[in-house]
């Protein structure tokens, strides 16, 4: 998570407001972090051995509506690609664009978290650890509190050393800027290609009969 937040910490370093863009964005984390382990703790577990039999069932053996879905969107992806690789060319103006909220970037902050949820695996083995411990409801959520806040004083101390030391930190940041304005869009064209390709390939196969994944039964779509 501390690596995939480092494009938007020089983002709003860089932008109007940082200091309340950086407590929105970190807030927002926080939440989702809190709200998710919360969910793991009392009551996810149960909704998950429900739902489980459910997503199997659609992973190795997702229905035609299901894989034109997924080629859709590997299509859509491939478009923006595109589109991303296209501009990279176009001569840049110097209008200079209007930066995020703090609101915004809260909730920024709320879906980047929630979107990487499923591989924080130190933070979800941190919780599993707090189940295990069988303590009490307050004495859960207070150690959850408390793990949540040591998790993310990594991501606070990359804003508070800029503060702290300016002179030290500009250099290293302006070197983060420049390396992303030079090849940040090219690394998401890129990604995006590679995704909506095996988004598009997988689909096709699998409907045919050979997936990329040998998972389920890729004869019996229902």
């Amino acid at each position: 998570m501390i690596s995939i937040s480092i494009v938007p910490i020089a983002l709003i370093l860089a932008g109007h407001k940082p200091f309340a863009s950086a407590c929105g964005f970190l807030l927002g984390i926080l939440l989702a972090y809190f709200a998710s382990g919360l969910l793991f703790m009392y009551g996810l577990d149960a909704l998950l051995e429900r739902i489980e039999p459910s997503l199997m069932r659609w992973w190795e053996n997702p229905s035609a509506a299901q894989l034109l879905a997924q080629f859709i969107l590997g299509i859509v992806m491939l478009g923006l690609a595109r589109k991303i690789a296209s501009s990279e060319g176009k001569p840049k103006t110097n209008e200079i664009q209007p930066s995020l909220s703090p609101s915004a970037w809260f909730s920024f902050g709320l879906a980047l978290t929630l979107g990487g949820m499923p591989g924080a695996i130190p933070y979800l083995g941190a919780v599993d650890q707090i189940i295990r411990a069988q303590i009490s409801t307050g004495a859960g959520i207070a150690a959850l509190a408390y793990y949540n806040l040591v998790f993310i004083v990594p991501l606070v101390l990359i804003f508070v050393v800029p503060r702290l030391f300016p002179k030290q930190s500009a250099a290293f940041f302006a070197k983060l800027s420049a390396f992303f304005e030079t090849y940040g869009s090219a690394a998401i064209a890129i990604v995006l290609a590679l995704l909506g390709l095996v988004f598009t390939i997988d689909a096709v196969s699998f409907y045919f009969g050979y997936p990329l994944l040998p998972v389920g039964d890729p004869g019996a779509l229902p």
